[in-house]
């Protein structure tokens, strides 16, 4: 439909098909129409495959996505990284998204929803590639494998001359309430290289500001904290307004965002995107641009910290509890003195503990471990652990989705 108007107007037009468009991409070469309409394209309206689609955006002006609703998802993820960064995108698209329950939503308002931008990189041989997050400027690695275990998910890629192995740990362990009530989670990585390292070689994980506000963009603060052995950089909403939203569907908008690895930088935007670019991180900050945590480690097995102090976890019965951890006068700085310093330590407790119950779900039957782990996560993940004043463990469960309600029906 588009393409007959475009050629008209003297613009030269490359149509190209789906992966399920082979059949009429053929036809429409054979014939010069396709084969629902009788009239056949005008001279300068060139047709692709869809294994032919970098020839065709090489040198456009202008790319229009022109596929059913049913096709975003596979334009966004197969299509959308060829197209040069500059090079505009129109889309015409109904835009409607089936959900399971067998509804539809507008993708406008699917992709306008809360979201939180984390990226993991990979910086080799003057190139960035990235394994965490979406971002054109950056090559994705090819993912060969993922794993669920109790307390971790692990992910194996390669890329050109290297392989690499994350994993993203929450030691949520039952029978330990200091470190259930923890804020603190790990991305251990592990690269291994078909021959040298390349001298450029890091990996880095960074953060988007979104983690400091819900729905609306609120000015941000932050910097970083020398510790011993590594950096940890933070940041938070200017203005904390510790458990202040009672609205349906938010999510906090208060509390400090925390970062750390061997070295971390807490940055605006264009140090984030000449990182991207080059692999060099340095410190520079610009009024309007949006903040970003950045960490960066070169060593080739390493981890890095992620952590959230809400301040206050629980509203209850007037009183204002912290978390558990911090019931003692601990502090954020504590848990990730104590998370870094005792890291190797818990991994080994992870392992034991996952192995333990993977052996007693065999005896139940198949499939069982998998079902355990996720009600593992969901039990302990979905909860607060604090204690009230007169000395009572309490664990609540909140709501994931909404405000933080605690014990409601839904």
């Amino acid at each position: 439909a588009l393409a007959f108007p475009a050629r008209e107007n003297g613009h030269e037009v490359r149509l190209v098909g789906t992966h399920l468009d082979g059949a009429i991409i053929a036809h429409c070469k054979a014939t010069g129409r396709h084969p629902k309409f009788d009239r056949p394209f005008p001279a300068g309206v060139l047709c692709y495959r869809a294994e032919e689609a970098d020839a065709a955006i090489a040198g456009c002006d202008l790319v229009i996505r022109g596929v059913s609703s049913f096709g975003v998802e596979w334009f966004s993820e197969t299509m959308l990284p060829r197209i040069p960064e500059r090079t505009p995108v129109l889309a015409v698209t109904k835009g409607l998204l089936d959900l399971p329950d067998g509804s539809v939503r507008t993708f406008a308002a699917f992709w306008t929803g809360m979201r939180r931008r984390a990226f993991g990189f990979v910086r080799w041989n003057g190139v960035t590639y990235r394994f965490l997050g979406k971002l054109r400027r950056a090559r994705a690695l090819n993912q060969t494998q993922v794993r669920v275990t109790a307390f971790g998910t692990e992910y194996a890629f390669e890329g050109e001359g290297f392989r690499l192995w994350v994993e993203f740990v929450s030691p949520l362990f039952p029978d330990d309430r200091e470190l259930a009530s923890c804020p603190v989670c790990y991305t251990r990585y592990r690269v291994e290289a078909d021959g040298a390292f390349p001298n450029d070689f890091c990996v880095a994980l960074a953060l988007h500001e979104e983690f400091c506000y819900s729905d609306s963009r609120a000015p941000v603060v932050g910097g970083v904290l020398p510790l011993e052995g590594f950096e940890a950089a933070f940041m938070t909403r200017g203005r904390n307004l510790v458990l202040s939203n009672m609205n349906d569907c938010v999510a906090p908008d208060w509390g400090d965002t925390y970062l750390a690895g061997k070295e971390s930088w807490c940055v605006t935007e264009s140090a984030f995107y000449q990182f991207v670019a080059t692999g060099r991180a340095e410190y520079r900050r610009r009024e309007l641009e949006s903040t970003y945590l950045l960490a960066t480690d070169t060593a080739r097995t390493g981890c890095f910290l992620t952590a959230f102090d809400d301040k206050v976890s629980i509203f209850y019965f007037g009183e204002w509890l912290k978390g558990y951890y911090f019931r003692d006068g601990k502090t954020i700085v504590d848990a990730l003195r104590e998370s870094y310093a005792q890291r190797e330590e818990i991994f080994v407790r992870c392992a034991a503990f996952d192995a333990d119950l993977k052996r007693r779900c065999a005896a139940v039957g198949e499939g069982y471990y998998d079902l355990a782990c996720a009600a593992l996560r969901q039990t302990m993940g979905a909860h607060k652990l604090v204690q009230n004043g007169k000395g009572e463990l309490l664990f609540l469960s909140k709501e994931c989705d909404s405000n933080g309600c605690i014990g409601t029906a839904d």
